[in-house]
């Protein structure tokens, strides 16, 4: 089982080894894979260097080591693991290792699709605030430990279908990791509107994300078993993955269309929970098929905005709901500065918008901030012609595309976040949850139709990350049409200018 990486050297006269992520998996299954993180990357000292025979012609190098276990380091590609010996690393190049085996991958495929994972979350969680520490880094944000407790209110009561209201930026994801934990969820489904936020949601489980650096759990609590739902199942067999995982996370097409919907009952009998994230996309057959599934079980909707992309209300009593006004008077939010162009002529608009967001990229980067600049568009044919324009004049910035039909999204997601690509087009995918926090220049090609999703939008790309990232932007045409809203029916165009005015999120945790 490869899980990374380390190095060995000389610290203080004393050989040191960075041994590498203790993974179990991938495994693979017909419509998916799980994994579990079973022990970080860490440092540790060697007490002693011996040799181990491990067949009557061939001795291997061992290593006891400062936490008492003994590692055999090799080069082969292949070796049995000897009884008496912890684990096995392969040295894949000087000083560089990965694990072929450990003790503790061989336990955790033992304990697949049982309760021994929740059981070690039993009584683990700390309900405490920042303010409880003192600490800026430690405890969880006012929203978060509101939502945690609203959940726990709500379930004391009832099993109904419950929504929770937090705006971008104030931390829904690590809520539902910290829901996880101290509601002992043994089975949780998590459904999502695309690919590329379902990997990173899957990504955040896998580590319990900043739940242990927050000071919220133990590091000695065991990481959830995480599957990811990457093809409708057709047939029962192909319901494994969902019997051996904590937490599965899947796009609700490969959840709840097609073949998956003849299943989708079984499925619902194996979990406990669902979370629907993005939840103002529930009116969509698939949403609401896959929701009325769970009618027995409990369901959480997660969304920035209580209201649905036709306007209406998200369905489910709203159990907890942290206002744009409490958020910015708990600090969480700060200006944005608004560049507007005005283009009468469509073409002309996508030209100038282009412009001033490769112009306003270019000082960023000048100034040594890691900026880059997401674009939205309103259809893949128009994010197609929009691209075009960022490599016409920013060729240099590997300007990239991003849509639904686009098979390798995960790899042109990673150069994104590496940096490697300074601009990414995307229709919504991006603003729908995903966390880059040098995503710091939007360029509002077409605006969403909703003033609600505008501003969930338009607030990703004030997410904070570590260090100082700088002021966000915001490039739009105000020569564009009003944009409808639930609740006068449409905005003016000066309304682009309030939003920059209001939206900006200092980060979350």
């Amino acid at each position: 089982m490869v899980s990374g990486s380390g190095q060995m050297r000389l610290a203080l006269d004393r050989l040191e080894i960075d041994l590498p992520e203790l993974v179990l998996g991938p495994i693979k299954y017909d419509i998916g894979e799980a994994v579990q993180l079973l022990r970080p990357g860490e440092k540790a000292c060697v007490e002693r260097e011996y040799e181990i025979q491990v067949s009557p012609r061939v001795k291997e190098r061992c290593l006891l080591l400062s936490n008492g276990e003994r590692i055999i380091v090799t080069e082969r590609k292949k070796l049995a693991l000897p009884v008496g010996i912890d684990g096995i690393l392969r040295g894949t190049c000087p000083g560089v290792y990965e694990w072929l085996s450990h003790v503790e991958i061989e336990r955790a495929k033992q304990t697949l699709g049982t309760k021994s994972v929740s059981a070690t979350w039993k009584d683990s969680f700390s309900y405490h605030s920042r303010d409880d520490t003192g600490l800026p880094e430690e405890g969880l944000r006012a929203p978060q430990l509101g939502a945690l407790h609203a959940v726990g209110a709500h379930w004391s009561l009832s099993s109904t279908p419950a929504t929770i209201v937090m705006p971008t930026g104030t931390g829904k994801t690590e809520t539902m990791l910290a829901i996880l934990v101290a509601q002992r969820i043994n089975k949780l489904l998590v459904a999502v509107p695309s690919k590329a936020l379902r990997s990173q949601i899957a990504g955040k489980f896998r580590s319990l994300g900043k739940l242990r650096s927050l000071g919220v759990v133990p590091n000695s609590i065991a990481n959830p078993v995480v599957g990811i739902a990457r093809r409708r199942p057709k047939n029962e067999a192909e319901l494994q993955l969902f019997k051996d995982c904590n937490v599965v996370v899947g796009v609700v097409s490969s959840l709840s269309g097609g073949t998956a919907t003849n299943f989708l009952d079984r499925i619902a009998g194996i979990m406990d929970v669902l979370v629907v994230d993005e939840a103002h996309h529930v009116k969509a057959s698939t949403w609401q098929i896959l929701r009325q599934s769970f009618n027995d079980k409990k369901v959480l909707q997660f969304t920035a905005t209580p209201f649905r992309g036709d306007g209406e209300l998200v369905d489910g009593k709203v159990i907890y709901s942290y206002p744009l006004k409490q958020a910015q008077a708990d600090g969480y939010f700060q200006k944005i500065e608004f560049l507007p162009v005005y283009k009468v002529d469509f073409d002309a608009g996508d030209e100038e918008i282009a412009k001033v967001a490769v112009g306003r990229l270019r000082e960023d980067i000048a100034k040594g901030l890691p900026h880059q600049v997401i674009a939205r568009c309103g259809r893949k044919d128009r994010a197609e012609s929009v691209c075009e324009i960022y490599e016409r004049i920013a060729a240099d910035l590997k300007p990239i595309l991003i849509h639904s039909d686009i098979e390798d999204n995960d790899e042109r997601v990673a150069k994104v976040r590496s940096g490697e690509a300074k601009i990414v087009v995307c229709v919504n995918m991006l603003g729908e949850g995903i966390d880059i926090p040098q995503l710091k220049i939007a360029a509002v090609h077409d605006l969403h139709q909703s003033l609600a999703v505008l501003l969930q939008f338009v607030g990703r790309i004030t997410r904070g990350g570590d260090g100082d990232l700088g002021n966000a932007s915001v490039v739009a045409n105000i020569a564009v049409p009003s944009i409808p809203t639930p609740s006068s029916g449409c905005i003016a165009r000066r309304g682009l200018e309030l939003v920059a005015a209001r939206i900006q999120f200092r980060g979350r945790a």
